[in-house]
């Protein structure tokens, strides 16, 4: 499994050891590795057909707006 992060060239948090527990949003339920970092917005995490076990399952629903 892979992960695109992107960031800002100013900002001091670039590098991938500093962007743990950091806020993301993501394209879908299954794309990345979620458990790494913080609050998200991972469209389908609440959906029993992608995460049967509810794993880190509030923290990847923080940041959705609807």
């Amino acid at each position: 499994m892979y992960a695109v992060a992107v960031a800002k060239c100013t900002d001091l948090t670039s590098n991938l050891w500093n962007l743990r527990g950091k806020t993301i949003c993501s394209t879908a339920m299954g794309d990345l590795a979620g458990e790494y970092f913080g609050q998200s917005c991972v469209p389908g995490s609440l959906d029993y057909d992608y995460n049967k076990l509810k794993i880190n399952a509030r923290a990847l629903c923080l940041r959705c707006y609807a």
